[in-house]
């Protein structure tokens, strides 16, 4: 064990000493073996009379120098696998096996895909898919293995806590203060990246602290633990497959303009080095609550380090990826696909000609010049109409405390309500004061903002159909058999006005064309990983990300003249797998 986790520690225990009516002290709950473990590397230093160090900080590389206490100790702790060595002196990440995270603004995702190795195989080669566990490390096995809860909250004595546990302990805390407080909970903390508010200080009803912390510090808390949960992922996946921990990473990105995404990728690169040194440094107290104090000082002296973010790979815009997931060179296929990847935060179109042909053994994919577009409209929006809905129905004024406060509560719990209205067309809402508030699923669907997010959809497919190369509906018109498939993706699949998009032909230049859905589940997970089914709209995106071979979002086509497979200008797509 190093002193900075030690130390760590051993704070972590002290804070949960309470001091009784009496003045004496009781320390609450169970002693974990790691506090043991802490407690004798103390008294072991104390021993050899070596002061503690005066500052926190651990180098991120970490110290290879192992504590003699550990080795003696009944209690021991496993080690931390360095997946960041912050050293530029560190070997690049080795080749055939690559992780994507999918950083979404509800729920973030994770896929490992490991290439074959085996040199007699004649045909392409073989993927190895491991969606990684973030829910079992993340401690909500309950809400889902695979994916992993966007949310950080700070409670009242100033820690930060990630996920499950950042909601269980906002929804505590406010129970325990009768719900007279407006401390609120950072739930879409992917969208401060596209709004341009990483410099704004967060404001008080989110920090009760004293510290000064702005949102891209909170954006660098989340992502330590995203991090973390998928070094802990790792961990047992690596210990199968015999395969090294160091391993590269791509990124999903949402679709933005040029400018925006060149600046987004920059940021979250720089991000993401940041916090996976920070996750090293944590790893052994990442669930316990982490003081906001001692973060930002480790963040300090991380930003003051020589970071080596060698392992961050590629960036992958989200549609693309989800498109890439869908592909198989074992069924013949040539279509043009619509992908809508419909997330918490934003919705995202992009266009996508597929063409495989299983005789020969090849498969190709290529984005349409024009046809990748984002709206900021999604999930989130539906919430916020929800909110409103349900506080207009309340006869709770917008402007006053009694608004703000129920506002407060309402958004810990708003999604859970969204899911209750659309599974079971209604739902009973528990405010602050008064009755409960019903609401119907039908008169929701009739509301302005919600009829506007339907047409907002189609209206988005529209222009995107109508300002691409007009020789692409040329070519899904000249065949009567031809169809234009529609793939929805994400959390928000499910959703009726999304539905709509998969049912309703389009005209276009005065033709119209033919509308279908695509398979929920495509044929090729299906036949060598069926337990994927149930997750599969939600880990589209890093499923298809970690492939080895991805659609690009540079040098797209501008249009078709057949068959694309055979044309050399489109080298760059060539999209293999199984």
């Amino acid at each position: 064990m190093q002193a900075n986790e030690a130390r760590l520690l051993l704070a972590n225990l002290i804070e949960r000493v309470q001091i009784e009516d009496d003045g004496s002290r009781r320390l609450t709950g169970t002693i974990t073996t790691q506090e043991v473990t802490a407690l004798e590397f103390a008294l072991k230093k104390l021993a050899a009379e070596l002061p503690l160090p005066s500052t926190s900080r651990t180098h991120p590389e970490g110290d290879c120098e192992t504590s003699s206490i550990q080795e003696q100790s009944r209690h021991s702790i496993e080690p931390t696998i360095e997946l960041n060595p912050t050293s530029e002196r560190a070997s690049p990440p080795p080749e055939g096996a690559r992780i994507c995270i999918d950083f979404g603004t509800a729920m973030s995702k994770a896929t490992l895909i490991v290439d074959s190795t085996d040199e007699n195989e004649e045909d392409l080669a073989d993927e190895r898919i491991e969606v990684l566990q973030l829910g079992i490390p993340g401690e909500q096995e309950g809400i889902s293995n695979t994916m992993l809860i966007s949310s950080v909250y700070l409670d009242d004595l100033g820690r930060l806590w990630f996920g499950k546990n950042a909601i269980d302990l906002s929804l505590t805390e406010e129970q325990g203060d009768s719900g007279n407080r407006s401390h609120r909970r950072l739930d879409n903390i992917k969208r401060i990246l596209t709004e341009g508010s990483v410099e704004d200080h967060v404001p008080s009803d989110f920090n009760p602290t004293q510290s000064s912390v702005n949102f891209g510090d909170m954006v660098v808390a989340y992502l330590m633990f995203l991090m973390w949960a998928v070094n802990e992922a790792v961990r047992e996946v690596v210990m199968e497959l015999d395969e090294p921990p160091y391993l590269a990473r791509r990124f999903a990105m949402p679709c933005l303009s040029s400018d925006e995404a060149n600046e987004i990728d920059s940021l979250l690169r720089h991000y993401l080095g940041e916090a996976q040194a920070l996750a090293n440094i944590f790893s052994q107290v990442m669930q316990n609550g982490i003081p906001l104090a001692e973060f930002l000082s480790e963040l300090k002296e991380v930003r003051n380090s020589n970071l080596n973010r060698s392992f961050l790979a590629e960036s992958i815009v989200e549609p693309l990826g989800a498109a890439n997931s869908m592909l198989s060179w074992r069924t013949d296929v040539d279509s043009l696909m619509m992908v809508v990847d419909v997330g918490a935060g934003t919705t995202d179109f992009s266009l996508v000609r597929f063409n495989v042909n299983s005789n020969k053994q090849t498969s190709s994919a290529v984005e349409v010049s024009g046809a990748t577009q984002g709206i900021k409209q999604a999930g989130n929006f539906l919430d916020r109409s929800l909110s409103q809905l349900i506080l207009r129905k309340a006869g709770i004024s917008p402007g006053t405390e009694d608004h703000m406060r129920n506002q407060s509560a309402l958004d810990l719990r708003i999604r859970e309500y969204k899911e209750t209205l659309f599974n079971e067309e209604s739902v009973f809402v528990n405010l602050l004061q008064g009755d409960p508030v019903k609401v119907e699923l039908v008169e929701f669907l009739e509301l302005d903002a919600v009829k506007n997010f339907g047409k907002s959809l189609k209206n988005t497919m529209q222009e995107i159909l109508d300002r691409i190369d007009e020789s692409w509906i040329g070519w899904i018109s000249a065949d009567a058999t031809r169809k234009l498939t529609v793939a929805i993706t994400g959390g928000g699949r499910n959703l009726p006005m999304v539905q709509e998009l998969t049912s309703n032909p389009v005209t276009v230049r005065g033709k119209l064309i033919d509308v279908a859905p695509a398979q929920v589940f495509p044929q090729w997970l299906e036949h060598s990983y069926p337990d994927l089914a149930n997750d599969y709209p939600q880990i589209a995106v890093s499923l298809g990300g970690a492939r080895k071979h991805h659609i690009k979002s540079k040098g797209v086509v501008v249009g078709t003249a057949g068959n694309i497979v055979e044309r050399p200008q489109l080298e760059g797509y060539y999209v293999t797998g199984n």
